[in-house]
């Protein structure tokens, strides 16, 4: 036993394959029979052989020899493969002879000879039962780690850096272990999700901006930014890779479902976050930790983060809020979300004058509830800025325009159809209708206006969410247009 070089001519396919259900004569109706389990997968396998003009070095075919014939027991589809791509005439549909002359060509323009290597390297061994185990490790899984041990989608992905929303999510991971090191609850949660086949789930949220917004997570050319600083954002980092241990892909499958998801992940953590008295029932600790809940008793618990349907109340031990004890799956949240507990929550903006941006996440600090009168103020104030930051220095109006105008000329902009209230586009029609008076109320300008400049007008915290909601759309584009537009 040992490795020789083959010509291409010089050996045969197994026509005892077990590839085979039924008997085969003669070597076209072997390779023909190939063909027949996956045409598709056989012509890309060529093609692949034909562009490189090489066979995976890692894995030798294992032939044996039979008399004056050279027969090959492992690597059967690699040899029809190149015997198709010689003479493609063995194929005996008209349409798969056509696709191999189109791969011959593409590899002769590529400087190949589009027949793929003439001879190869293969193991020999003396018969069949001395193949046997290495075929059967080779195409029988993992064999208790014998054989080959497939690697994890997160594997997969860090191998293969591309932009892809599996290596975006690799980059987001490798993030938050360096940046939270010393949370070990949340750490675990992460290797969880990482490693206990939780990963593609990770991957498919964070495939969507609007969630990617709501985490507070940015993530560009391979740079992923979090901001360590941020209780909130933390707080719905730990519940979101805590629900993942346990969420099953149905639940968060669509677009869609993913938002509503993320949603009900910041409704319930900004719930969380106003309920500062610690007379309700819990002995909560502090702003920064979500859900940190004491035993019935009054002892600290364990100090668990709880997911959505957590009652923050919940003493530990008693049910899902506690993750030390979590004998069910995390159930969803079904009272609607009760809004937003700061402005333009969850919201990062990365592509307007740094002023602006700066003074949105310190306006981000203040509790609606607590400071009404003042987020109000901030809601004008930095849609009025970021607006001025991008419009005026791309010619869309002029920087003393007036604040309807700006939203008017902001609109067209982003949106050429905003006037066609068929036609315009969805997520910006609050904004128009609440600024612009000919086929809106233009109602928001006038109270925006009146919080500023009038003292008699005193804005309630549910008509400060109110604008934040309707705004929050014009926001993003805007930050989004800047980002892909710049000047």
């Amino acid at each position: 036993m040992g490795y020789e070089p083959f010509s291409i001519v010089d050996v045969e396919v197994d026509e005892h394959n077990p590839r085979f259900a039924e008997p085969v004569l003669g070597q076209r109706e072997a390779i023909n029979a190939l063909l027949s389990q996956g045409p598709g997968k056989l012509l890309n396998l060529a093609e692949d052989i034909a562009v490189l003009g090489q066979l995976d070095p890692i894995n030798p075919p294992i032939v044996m020899r039979e008399g004056s014939r050279v027969v090959v027991l492992e690597g059967n589809r690699r040899f029809a493969a190149l015997k198709l791509l010689r003479n493609p005439d063995i194929a005996i549909a008209p349409a798969t002879q056509k696709a191999l002359a189109r791969i011959r060509k593409k590899a002769i323009d590529l400087g190949q000879t589009g027949e793929g290597p003439g001879q190869v390297d293969c193991y020999v061994v003396d018969d069949r039962d001395a193949a046997q185990r290495w075929i059967e490790l080779r195409h029988t899984g993992q064999n208790d780690g014998v054989g080959t041990d497939p690697w994890n989608s997160y594997q997969s992905a860090a191998f293969r850096p591309r932009p892809t929303a599996e290596y975006r999510a690799v980059l987001f991971v490798r993030k938050v272990l360096t940046t939270f090191a010393d949370d070990t609850e949340l750490v675990n949660d992460v290797r969880s999700v990482r490693d206990g086949g939780k990963f593609t789930n990770l991957a498919r949220l964070l495939s969507r901006p609007y969630v990617r917004s709501q985490m507070m997570v940015d993530i560009k050319n391979d740079v992923v930014t979090l901001d360590p600083e941020n209780d909130l954002a933390k707080d719905i980092l730990c519940v979101v890779f805590h629900d993942l241990t346990t969420i099953k892909v149905d639940s968060i499958k669509t677009g869609d479902q993913q938002d509503d998801y993320i949603d009900e992940v910041v409704a319930a953590v900004s719930d969380n976050h106003r309920e500062d008295s610690p007379d309700d029932g819990a002995n909560t600790e502090s702003e920064g930790e979500y859900a940190r809940t004491t035993t019935q008793g009054g002892a600290p618990g364990g100090a668990g983060r709880g997911g959505i349907g957590d009652d923050p109340g919940q003493t530990s031990g008693s049910g899902p809020g506690d993750r030390g004890n979590q004998d069910e799956p995390i159930r969803r949240r079904k009272n609607a979300p009760k809004g937003e507990a700061r402005i333009f929550y969850g919201l990062v903006l990365k592509n307007v004058d740094l002023r602006t941006s700066k003074l949105l996440r310190e306006a981000q600090k203040l509790k609606i509830d607590d400071a009404a009168g003042v987020t109000a103020v901030m809601v004008r104030v930095i849609l009025e800025m970021a607006m001025t930051d991008i419009g005026a220095s791309r010619g869309w109006f002029a920087e003393n325009a007036k604040l309807r105008t700006k939203f008017r000329k902001s609109l067209l902009a982003l949106d050429p159809d905003a006037e066609n209230s068929q036609k315009r586009d969805k997520a910006l029609d609050m904004s128009w209708i609440k600024t612009q008076s000919g086929d809106g109320d233009g109602l928001a300008v006038d109270e925006m206006n009146a919080y500023v400049h009038n003292f008699m007008a005193v804005p309630t915290p549910d008509a400060v969410r109110a604008l934040t909601t309707t705004f929050r759309p014009l926001l993003q584009r805007l930050d989004d247009f800047a980002g892909a537009n710049p000047v």
